[in-house]
C-alpha cells in the first residue's frame, strides 16, 4: 500500500519514533524511504541578525546538523535492509515537506509530533499539524515512547 514514504527528521525523539515506524512499514511492505531535513533559513538569519555573529555561520551549522540527522536515519534504515535516500532542503519547513512529497510522489508522510499544546503551540506553531492539514497524501504521526506509555 505505501511503497514510498517521506520522513522528515530533526534528531528529536518524535522524529526518531517516525524513523522507526517508517522503517518498519517499508520493510514489511517492500517499500522505500526518503528521509528529509529542512533548514528554514529565514528564522536562522533573523537570529544571526540579532547578534554580532555572521548568520551564514548559523545556517551552515544547521546544514551540517541536518546532514548528521539524515545520516543517522539512513543508517537505521540500512541496518533493516533498506536502501534509503536523503534530501537536505532549504525553505519554510511545512511547504518544503509538502513540495518534496509531491516531487518524490510519496505515498505517505511519516512524522513525529512534539505534542505541544496551549500557548507553546500557538507561539511555536505545529509543523506536523501544518503538514496534516495540507498534505496531498496520508500523514502518519508516530507516537513517542513517552506518549505510548501515557496511553
Amino acid at each position: 500500500m505505501f511503497k514510498k514514504l517521506l520522513v522528515p527528521v530533526d534528531g528529536s525523539e518524535p522524529a526518531n519514533a517516525a524513523v522507526e515506524l517508517a522503517v518498519d512499514i517499508a520493510r514489511s511492505q517492500g517499500g522505500t524511504v526518503v528521509f528529509c531535513h529542512v533548514v528554514d533559513i529565514v528564522p536562522l538569519i533573523a537570529i544571526g541578525g540579532s547578534t554580532t555573529m555572521d548568520p551564514t555561520v548559523i545556517v551552515e551549522s544547521q546544514r551540517e546538523l541536518g546532514e548528521q540527522y539524515l545520516a543517522s536515519a539512513a543508517q537505521r534504515a540500512r541496518a533493516a535492509g533498506l536502501n534509503p535516500r536523503t534530501e537536505l532542503v532549504e525553505g519554510e519547513t511545512v511547504q518544503s515537506i509538502l513540495d518534496l512529497a509531491r516531487r518524490e510522489e510519496a505515498d505517505a508522510i511519516v512524522m513525529g509530533s512534539h505534542g505541544r499544546g496551549g500557548i507553546a503551540r500557538m507561539v511555536l506553531g505545529s509543523k506536523t499539524e501544518g503538514v496534516l492539514r495540507r498534505a496531498p497524501v496520508p500523514v502518519m504521526v508516530a507516537p513517542t515512547a513517552a506518549a505510548a506509555a501515557r496511553a
